[in-house]
């Protein structure tokens, strides 16, 4: 989406009726829940003007590249610029880390016009993944930038050299553009939604549309209206998208554009001053309404008030008007970056300033002062070939422990997997994932590590409330804190059988968590403190503790077997009624599950001699 032409007032008023549904749908307003439609319609816009623009040149022997890239980079860089900056600074003050790390990679993306290949792997445009949200719809100028990439080279040729062939050839492709994307939609729907391959035939219905020399029919261009409207009045979120729904708003863009001329009602309707001047600003409206809902629905708790996303709307409008007079038109007439150079220079630090926030941040290198997660400050796994005195085995919840028990017996191996619960029938997960395979797989490496070592004790840690599965069938077993029980008690005794004569096994017992305080605690303490309109707590009653009942389960079937013992992270990490968030040394917990290093270390003090 870009700002435009003011050569024609009903183009305006069309991308007036594209954003302002747009806006209303991202701040969960009832009746726009069709309102993302409004990008379909920009592209379309976009593709129009754009030909227009191209054939006009080339005809009169005008076009070049340069100049073609630098009207763009006027257009989008100056406004985009302001966004991205207050935006990072925004993330920088509230968001936790894991969140600027993924604020980080869309701000970089975004700057090289690469955030839809970015969210194509990442997150769909309808979840709600946090670290992305302030630039999630950044997906759509990056697709608009890639179709420019060749587009304009190809329509100068075809102008020039095939002018006979253009008409059928943009056709030809909207219609063969369309039929793929309705497959790639049923086959990798997240993709489709995002890459331009799914989405070129929007921009080039727009440019057929431009090449058309028939009479006008006024008529027309209203029905094409009556289509846009209708097409965003039936779109659903859970539509499979891009698919035939679009077809409707499309279609009728294109006629607006085609039959739209003055004596049409479309034209009057579509031209009135408010609708103009919302179309006008409506790249600023565009760039500033997303950020400002997005850090609102991080700062707050549960569903924001329907008062706080209306403001949030207003502030946007205010600042799209300013960035239409402040920024884009001054730069457009340049009275601003008058000089190519200057222009280049800050298209050169537009993209380069998001790029390297962007690398900083994917590789954790921004300063914080958030407690440290346990679990982070050492690798999955840790083998050496001999001399083994002990061995962590488990998931993250064992790796948080390393470090600690490290530094009382240097002779120690580690062998994990996140979020994995491994034993000799069963694990957590019923998938035929290279993940799920492994994990399945690395009880398997512990007793044949453990036989070849053989180390005097095998430390085994773990979130223990599972849901578990048959290795063999896939068949759920149930959670472990019920009907998943007995399958989880039977392969623990396999694995104390399995290991060499001389090993102990020790069970840690899962720790409570901060996640069981609460929703607010959900994301951890440091998640919890950004939230507006609650009270972090600093305890939450021991009855709420996670896997009590899996751990008292652990505890007495360590009493029942001499070869093994049982250890429970809640003598430190809980008093007689409480469990803590916060104690003596500080922050018990550095995200919802996992422990800071210094009260894993607390816990790692309980572990027996191995």
């Amino acid at each position: 989406m870009s700002p435009g032409s003011r050569r024609r007032a009903e183009i305006e008023g069309l991308r007036a009726v594209a954003v302002v549904p747009v806006m209303l749908f991202h701040a969960g307003i009832t009746g726009f829940e069709g309102g993302f439609v409004g990008v379909d319609i920009f592209f379309v816009i976009s593709g129009y003007l754009i030909t227009r623009i191209i054939r006009s040149e080339t005809n009169s022997s005008n076009f070049n590249i340069l100049n073609f890239y630098a009207r763009r980079a006027r257009r989008l860089l100056p406004a985009l610029s302001v966004m991205l900056f207050a935006s990072t600074a925004m993330a920088c003050a509230i968001f936790v880390r894991d969140d600027l790390r993924k604020f980080g990679q869309a701000l970089g993306a975004t700057g090289i016009f690469a955030a839809n290949l970015l969210f194509a792997r990442k997150v769909g445009y309808f979840d709600d993944t946090e670290g992305y949200a302030p630039l999630l719809h950044m997906w759509s100028l990056a697709v608009e930038e890639q179709f420019y990439l060749l587009f304009p080279l190809c329509l100068a040729a075809l102008c020039r050299w095939r002018r006979s062939m253009l008409v059928p050839l943009l056709a030809a492709g909207t219609i063969a553009g369309f039929a793929y994307a309705m497959t790639a939609a049923l086959q990798t729907p997240q993709a489709a939604f995002y890459l331009p391959q799914t989405r070129t035939w929007e921009l080039l219905a727009g440019a057929a549309s431009a090449t058309l020399a028939r009479r006008q029919r006024p008529e027309l261009a209203l029905a094409g209206l009556a289509m846009v409207l209708a097409g965003i009045a039936v779109a659903r979120p859970a539509m499979t998208l891009p698919g035939p729904v679009l077809l409707l708003s499309v279609i009728g863009t294109c006629l607006v554009l085609v039959h739209g001329n003055t004596q049409s009602a479309a034209h009057r309707l579509l031209s009135t001053r408010p609708l103009v001047a919302i179309g006008g600003a409506s790249y600023g409206l565009y760039l500033w309404h997303v950020p400002l809902l997005a850090f609102i629905h991080y700062s707050w708790l549960g569903e924001v008030p329907l008062w706080l996303r209306l403001a949030a709307l207003l502030i946007a409008c205010a600042l799209g008007f300013s960035s239409l007079r402040l920024i884009e038109t001054p730069v457009r007439e340049r009275r601003l970056l008058r000089h190519p150079t200057s222009l280049w220079a800050f298209a050169a630090a537009t993209v380069g300033l998001p790029a390297g926030f962007g690398a900083a941040a994917h590789f954790d290198r921004l300063p914080t002062v958030e407690p440290a997660n346990a679990a982070a400050l050492v690798p999955e796994t840790v083998l050496p070939d001999s001399g083994v005195a002990f061995v962590l085995y488990g998931d993250s919840h064992a790796r948080q422990y390393m470090q600690a028990a490290s530094r009382r017996w240097p002779d120690g191996a580690l062998l994990t997997a996140n979020g994995c619960m491994s034993l000799p029938h069963a694990s957590n997960s019923p998938e035929q994932t290279s993940t799920a395979v492994a994990c399945r797989a690395l009880v398997d490496e512990l007793v044949t590590y453990a036989r070849r070592t053989r180390p005097r004790t095998v430390f085994w840690a773990q979130r223990w409330e599972r849901d578990i599965y048959a290795a063999s069938s896939g068949k759920n077993l149930g959670w472990t804190n019920g009907t998943g029980l007995p399958a989880l008690l039977t392969g623990i005794g396999e694995v104390a059988a399995e290991l060499p004569v001389g090993t102990r096994l020790v069970l840690i017992g899962s720790i409570p968590t901060a996640a069981a305080a609460g929703p607010e605690m959900a994301g951890g303490p440091e998640r919890c403190k950004r939230y507006v309109n609650v009270t972090c707590p600093s305890s939450y009653p021991a009855r709420e503790a996670e896997a009590r009942a899996v751990n008292a389960a652990l505890k007495a079937f360590a009493l029942g077997n001499p070869r093994i013992a049982y250890v429970d992270p809640s003598d430190v990490l809980c008093n007689a009624t409480d469990c803590l968030l916060r104690g003596p040394r500080g922050p018990v917990y550095a995200d919802a599950t996992h422990l800071t290093p210094d009260y894993a270390n607390a816990v790692a003090a309980l572990f027996p001699e191995p």
